[in-house]
C-alpha cells in the first residue's frame, strides 16, 4: 500500500513476463507482457491549466496510468557487452478490436 498523494490513491499492480528462445548464443527471440492496473485521477485536466501548482507538478504520479503491452522481439548480441534489440507491438486500436474496450 502507497501513500496518498494529493489525496488520490496510487496503488498499482504491475504484471511484467519475458520468454526467450535462444536460437544460437548470438541470437534470441523473445516474447514480452506488461502490464499496470492502478488507481489515481480519472477526471480530466481543466482547461485552464496553472503550472506553478503542486497538481501540476504531481499530475503524472497521480493520473490512472492502467495499460497492457504485449509483442515479440529479437535480441542480436553484437559484443560481449552490447546487444541490439528490435521489438513490435501492436497499436491500441488493434488491441481494443480484439478485446473490446472496458
Amino acid at each position: 500500500m502507497s501513500d496518498k498523494v494529493l489525496g488520490y490513491e496510487t496503488d498499482a499492480m504491475r504484471v511484467t513476463a519475458n520468454a526467450v528462445y535462444f536460437m544460437n548464443p548470438r541470437l534470441a527471440l523473445n516474447v514480452f507482457l506488461t502490464s499496470k492496473n492502478g488507481k489515481g485521477n480519472t477526471d480530466p485536466p481543466p482547461p485552464d491549466v496553472d503550472f506553478t501548482t503542486e497538481a501540476w507538478y504531481r499530475h503524472d504520479q497521480v493520473t490512472r496510468n492502467n495499460y497492457a503491452n504485449v509483442g515479440v522481439g529479437v535480441d542480436w548480441s553484437l559484443s560481449e557487452r552490447n546487444v541490439l534489440n528490435y521489438c513490435v507491438t501492436p497499436r491500441a486500436a488493434e488491441v481494443e478490436a480484439v478485446v473490446g474496450r472496458q
